[in-house]
């Protein structure tokens, strides 16, 4: 399966990215910075708000690990909207991994 995996240097987007490995999925990180990567797997580094269509055509599915810092919690909003945009009519799996701070949005 190939799976991009978005924020994959935080604590949750590390996680997803050793198990994807075990699995031998065919994994890609999104990060805003390359230098924080634990693995050695392709890469696209942008910000979150910066991807676009083209950069998740072709996955079978999108893991999302992204976490809002505290006092920035409309950042889930924002996200959440943008994927659902960009991502409008394609044939892929948007999966949302996390902790309690999306519960209170």
């Amino acid at each position: 399966m190939k799976i991009a995996i978005i924020s994959a240097t935080g604590k949750q987007g590390t996680i997803l990215t050793e198990k994807a490995r075990e699995r031998s999925h065919e994994v890609t990180a999104f990060v805003r910075n390359h230098n924080k990567l634990q693995f050695d797997v392709p890469y696209v580094e942008k910000d979150i708000l910066d991807i676009t269509r083209e950069d998740l055509e072709g996955f079978d599915a999108v893991f999302v690990a992204f976490g809002a810092p505290k006092g920035k919690e409309e950042l889930y909003i924002q996200m959440t909207n943008h994927l659902i945009n960009i991502l409008e009519d394609i044939d892929l799996k948007l999966m949302f991994v996390g902790g309690t701070g999306r519960l209170y949005i």
